[in-house]
C-alpha cells in the first residue's frame, strides 16, 4: 500500500467494499459493522498518507461513517430504481456496484477536504496531538452503529445474530491491528523522512562552512586591494555582491528548494566576484529562458558548486579561458565545461556533488546525471515541477 499513491487507495478500498458486499450476500451476514471499519481505516490511511494530524483524523473518521452511510442509501435508491432492472441476480450486483461508488465519493471527498485544510493555518502534521483521541473516535462509531443494529427492526441481522457478532467483533480485532502496524509504520517512515531532512541540513550547514572561510578570505583579499587603488565605486559594488552572496546562503540554508531564477542572481553574484579576482580567463554564460527561471525550481546552491568546481579544477589563462555554460534542455538544467588539467590540482573531497545528489534523491527522487568526456565536463541537474508545464519532473 505505500506504494499506491491517493487515488490507489481509494481504488483498492472500493474493490475491499464491493468484495465484502458480495461475500456477505453469500454467507448470509450482515456487511453494514465490517463496511464501517473498511471505511474507516481508508480515512486514517489517507490521513497518514497526507500526513494530517490527529485533530483531523478524528472529525474524518467521524464523518465519513455516519455522512457515508446516507450517500450509501441515497445512491442504493437511485441505483435501484434507475440503473439495475429486477431482476434475480440485481441482489448480487447493486450492493457491490452501490458500495464501490459511495467509497470513491468518501475518498475524493476526503481527498478535496485534506486540499483545504492544508491550505490553512490549522494544518498540522501527523504526530501533533494525542493518538487516544483517534482510538476513541474509533471505538464511538462501532458502539454506536452497534447499537443501532441491535435497537432496529433488521430481521436479517436478528435471525444471524451469531454469524453477525463473530464475524463484526472478529474483523474489529483485525481491523485495530492492522491499523496499529500501519500507524506505527507510518510513523517510523515520517521519523526516517525527518532524519534525512536533518542530514541534509546538516551536510548544508558543513558545506555553507567549507565554502564561507576560503572565499570570503580571497574575497577581501580582492577587496583590500580594490581600496588601495582607490576605486571606490568598485568597491561598493564588490561589498553589495559580497554582502548578497552571504544573504542567500543564510536565507536558503532551510529551504528544500528554491526558484531557478534566484539561484541564477547568486550564481551571477559569485561570478561577479570570482571576475573581480580573475579579470581574465574565466567565460560564464546563460542560456535560460526567463519563463523557464520564473517556474521551475532547484536545489540551492547547486549551480554555485558546480561553478566553483568548475573554477578550482581547471586552468585557465587570457589565451585559453575556461569556459563555463548554464543552459536548460527538456527537462534538465545542464552546467558543463571545457576540461583543462591543473598542474597543481589538488585531491577533490566530492563533498560538493555529494550533497547535490543527496538531496535531489531525498527531494524529488531523481538522479544527477555526469557526463565526463576528455575534453568537456557536463552535470544535468532534474529540474522541479512549479506551477507550470514547462518544467516536468
Amino acid at each position: 500500500m505505500k506504494h499506491l499513491n491517493e487515488y490507489g487507495i481509494i481504488l483498492l478500498f472500493a474493490l475491499l467494499h464491493a468484495a465484502v458486499s458480495l461475500v456477505a450476500r453469500f454467507v448470509g451476514f450482515h456487511e453494514l459493522l465490517v463496511l464501517t471499519l473498511v471505511t474507516m481505516i481508508m480515512s486514517i490511511v489517507l490521513s497518514l498518507r497526507k500526513e494530517m494530524g490527529i485533530t483531523f483524523m478524528v472529525l474524518s473518521v467521524l464523518l465519513i461513517t455516519f455522512i457515508g452511510k446516507w450517500i450509501g442509501e441515497q445512491i442504493g435508491v437511485f441505483v435501484r430504481a434507475h440503473v439495475f432492472p429486477p431482476v434475480p441476480i440485481r441482489h448480487y450486483i447493486a450492493g457491490p456496484f452501490c458500495n464501490f461508488v459511495t467509497t470513491w465519493i468518501l475518498g475524493l471527498g476526503q481527498l478535496g477536504c485534506t486540499a483545504l485544510v492544508r491550505r490553512s493555518p490549522l494544518y498540522r502534521k501527523a504526530g501533533s496531538s494525542n493518538p487516544v483521541w483517534l482510538i476513541i473516535a474509533f471505538a464511538t462509531v462501532m458502539i454506536v452503529r452497534m447499537a443501532m443494529l441491535l435497537n432496529s427492526s433488521d430481521t436479517f441481522f436478528h435471525e444471524n445474530a451469531t454469524l453477525n457478532l463473530t464475524i463484526d467483533y472478529g474483523c474489529t480485532i483485525a481491523a485495530i491491528l492492522m491499523m496499529a502496524q500501519y500507524v506505527l509504520s507510518a510513523r517510523r517512515d515520517i521519523r526516517s523522512e525527518k532524519r534525512k531532512r536533518h542530514e541534509a541540513q546538516y551536510s548544508y550547514l558543513r558545506l555553507k562552512q567549507q565554502i564561507e572561510p576560503h572565499f570570503l578570505f580571497n574575497s577581501l583579499n580582492t577587496l583590500g586591494n580594490i581600496v588601495e587603488t582607490d576605486r571606490k565605486d568598485q568597491a561598493l559594488h564588490f561589498i553589495q555582491k559580497l554582502s548578497g552572496v552571504y544573504r542567500y546562503l543564510l536565507d536558503k540554508e532551510e529551504k528544500p528548494t528554491v526558484l531557478l531564477e534566484e539561484e541564477l542572481r547568486f550564481v551571477e553574484m559569485y561570478v561577479d566576484l570570482i571576475k573581480v579576482r580573475y579579470p581574465k580567463g574565466i567565460e560564464w554564460e546563460e542560456d535560460i529562458p526567463e519563463e523557464v527561471a520564473a517556474r521551475c525550481k532547484i536545489i540551492p546552491c547547486a549551480l554555485q558548486l558546480l561553478t566553483e568546481n568548475a573554477i578550482k579544477h581547471n586552468s585557465f589563462t587570457a589565451e585559453s579561458p575556461l569556459r563555463i555554460r548554464i543552459r536548460t534542455t527538456e527537462r534538465y538544467i545542464e552546467v558543463s565545461n571545457n576540461r583543462q588539467s591543473r598542474l597543481d590540482e589538488r585531491p577533490s573531497t566530492g563533498n560538493g556533488q555529494k550533497y547535490i545528489r543527496e538531496r535531489y534523491r531525498d527531494e524529488i527522487g531523481k538522479e544527477v546525471i555526469v557526463l565526463e568526456e576528455p575534453d568537456s565536463y557536463t552535470v544535468k541537474l532534474p529540474l522541479i515541477q512549479y506551477e507550470s508545464p514547462d518544467c516536468r519532473r
